[in-house]
């Protein structure tokens, strides 16, 4: 009931807000992305309580609306400008840290937030002090949040087997989604076609096949979503570890997106060692300081080219050198010439020679 209630608050100040738009609205929505919030697991992919509850804080400050992430999505798709400024709260894996120490804090404001999770390593009770129980997913969905699929086994998708064919990996990989739908449907009732890529890796192929069975694909590369963002592909800013600060925090949910005609090039699995690909994005020029573009690769600035052609901007960059092992992305931004900041993230993905993965 309180979830329906909470979802129907976020529709009705959406309708409020389509009935009073004026020349300050907004086209776009930031998702934030985090893991454990606990100061004993591991500082890449944490957040201490403390810290969660000032970016709570910090949110308000700004003047964001916490809206379910559903209600962001189809606004965002149909075209439909906010009032205010949104944001959608998210997290991966099935950490008891969420139940323990964010949802308190979450259900004390009332508001929503989403879980993608894992059935096969859920509880089947609340006596796991590291684990979320079904119990505790239930709780939660009562209570403003949504639970979606972040695959069964959180494997590696892109990785094939011994001897694996295209189509065999691709009903694989299809039957690892499903049946993690089939489960938390059975569990915990309607449940989106949403699905988290475990480590954020995707390629191609992988988006093709979302596609096919008509589900979103979320990633963990940075940036606001908009109109133009591929569904398959849609970024979350990580707000763990190094990337918990206020000030930087403040910065990256308040950019903007680019409105995007075209990006290159193709995601695909790469091989360390072999040349970093230059991108190039060619994104509406209206509000874009053109001059001021800058790119970056692992937070240094790297060689990058802006030019404006009729209506158009085009971007390109690249770092000179080879792409690491691992997970890596550049991140290009401008001002706009209301005083906020542009922001656009390309992932890559590589394994080693011994196609080996990082965890």
């Amino acid at each position: 009931m309180f979830r329906n209630v909470l979802r129907l608050s976020a529709v009705l100040a959406l309708l409020f807000n389509i009935a009073t738009v004026n020349a300050k609205s907004f086209s776009h929505g930031t998702i934030l992305q985090y893991h454990h919030v606990n100061t004993t697991t591991p500082a890449v992919t944490s957040i201490s309580p403390d810290l969660f509850k000032q970016h709570l804080e910090l949110i308000h400050q700004q003047g964001f609306l916490v809206i379910p992430l559903d209600v962001m999505i189809h606004s965002i798709k149909l075209g439909i400008p906010f009032e205010r400024k949104v944001i959608a709260i998210t997290f991966d894996d099935n950490f008891r840290s969420i139940y323990d120490n964010a949802f308190p804090l979450l259900k004390k404001r009332r508001l929503p937030f989403t879980i993608f999770v894992n059935p096969k390593s859920i509880t089947s009770n609340n006596d796991s002090k590291l684990t979320l129980s079904w119990d505790h997913l239930s709780e939660m969905k009562r209570h403003g949040a949504t639970i979606a699929n972040h695959t069964q086994n959180h494997l590696h998708l892109l990785q094939k087997l011994d001897n694996e064919t295209q189509p065999q990996w691709q009903n694989r990989i299809k039957q690892e989604i499903l049946s993690a739908q089939k489960q938390l449907e059975q569990e915990l009732g309607d449940t989106p076609k949403w699905l988290a890529y475990p480590y954020g890796e995707f390629d191609k192929h992988l988006k093709a096949l979302l596609v096919e069975i008509d589900y979103l694909g979320f990633s963990q590369q940075s940036g606001p979503i908009s109109q133009t963002t591929n569904w398959q592909a849609i970024p979350r800013f990580p707000a763990s570890g190094v990337y918990s600060n206020l000030p930087t925090l403040t910065t990256k949910i308040n950019s903007l997106a680019f409105y995007i005609h075209s990006e290159s090039p193709v995601s695909e699995l790469r091989i360390e060692g072999s040349p970093m690909p230059a991108i190039e994005i060619v994104v509406d020029s209206h509000n874009v300081i053109d001059s001021q573009v800058a790119c970056y690769f692992y937070g240094e600035k790297i060689y990058s080219e802006s030019e404006i052609r009729g209506d158009n901007l085009i971007i390109t960059a690249q770092f000179e050198g080879p792409i690491p092992f691992g997970r890596s992305r550049y991140n290009c931004t401008a001002p706009s010439k209301d005083g906020n900041y542009f922001w656009y993230s390309m992932p890559f993905i590589s394994t080693n020679e011994q196609h080996e993965w990082q965890d």
